[in-house]
């Protein structure tokens, strides 16, 4: 019997008309849309559905909407009899990860997804930021670009997604003198990401201190499916290791390749990636070819 892995995409998979097919197909989706606009105070489904993309791609709003479908990816497949033997997520998929494990609600994922936003809009204000992706250098070449490009402006790695798929984030300068310097290096593809803000990088360690305050408040019960770590790729259930995480992830960078790697080495031959598009379909395929690799539409979308 295959053993099932769930895996969250995060920001980034957004695209104007999500969730639309599973919203024409499926009552709960169309019902679980109106639970959500009414709790958000603004038609979302609109915004997926219809767009515009430059509203959609605004990082509040691309991030509730992917958590949000997320969350309907999922819904679907608990009544479709699926159980995962665990869960990860990519960045902002770390939230949905743990309502998959049970160590928090819908709601409560929904509030802290939000507070996280504002948290690191407010540490870098009307500054400029963003992330580049880097496909065809190893991750010491791309270090080393970083190191030179930091005499520029603030730029780190922030997400190793594969031996040749870097992500680095930073302040608008820092990544133009990585993206000249890549191009320099014989890199194979560059390509700036539709994101404002430096993520999983050291400028947003204030915020993240700050996250762990408000985290405090928060409730957050151990997980009932062992939800890994993309940082570390530990696995972790307690309540208090979860918060502390939740607060650090904020300027740790995501080291995807490492933690699907150790998945792996746990038995799990099977990845279903709960949610929009088909960015870490590719990734894990990039970094295993072996193990089976399924989109949820292709599940949800078959014929009755």
């Amino acid at each position: 019997m295959n053993k099932i892995s769930y895996v969250f995409p995060g920001q980034g998979s957004q695209y104007v008309g999500m969730g639309s097919l599973l919203y024409d197909k499926f009552d709960s989706v169309r019902r679980f849309y109106n639970e959500v606009n009414d709790l958000l105070k603004f038609d979302l489904r609109k915004v997926c559905h219809e767009g515009p993309a430059e509203e959609l791609n605004k990082d509040i709003i691309a991030q509730i909407a992917v958590y949000v479908n997320n969350h309907i990816h999922l819904m679907l497949l608990k009544e479709n009899g699926y159980a995962p033997v665990m869960a990860t997520g990519y960045s902002l998929g770390f939230y949905s990860a743990l309502v998959a494990g049970s160590a928090i609600d819908f709601a409560t994922g929904l509030a802290i997804v939000k507070e996280a936003a504002k948290l690191m809009e407010d540490e870098i204000g009307n500054k400029k930021g963003g992330m580049t992706a880097i496909i065809g250098l190893l991750v010491d070449d791309v270090k080393a670009i970083c190191n030179e490009a930091r005499k520029e402006d603030d730029v780190w790695i922030s997400n190793i997604n594969a031996a040749r798929q870097i992500i680095v984030s930073g302040m608008e300068s820092g990544l133009r003198a990585v993206e000249r310097f890549a191009q320099e290096n014989g890199a194979l593809h560059i390509i700036p990401l539709n994101v404002g803000l430096p993520f999983h990088t050291p400028l947003m360690k204030r915020a993240g201190e700050r996250f762990y305050e408000y985290l405090r408040t928060v409730d957050i019960k151990d997980s009932e499916t062992p939800v890994v770590s993309y940082m570390n790729g530990q696995i972790i259930k307690g309540k208090d290791e979860i918060r502390r995480l939740l607060s650090e992830q904020l300027y740790h960078p995501v080291m995807w390749k490492d933690t699907i790697q150790m998945m792996i080495n746990n038995g799990v031959d099977t990845f279903i990636e709960v949610g929009p598009e088909r960015a870490l379909y590719r990734m894990i395929q990039w970094i295993d070819r072996k193990v089976k690799v399924m989109a949820t539409e292709d599940i949800l979308m078959q014929p009755n």
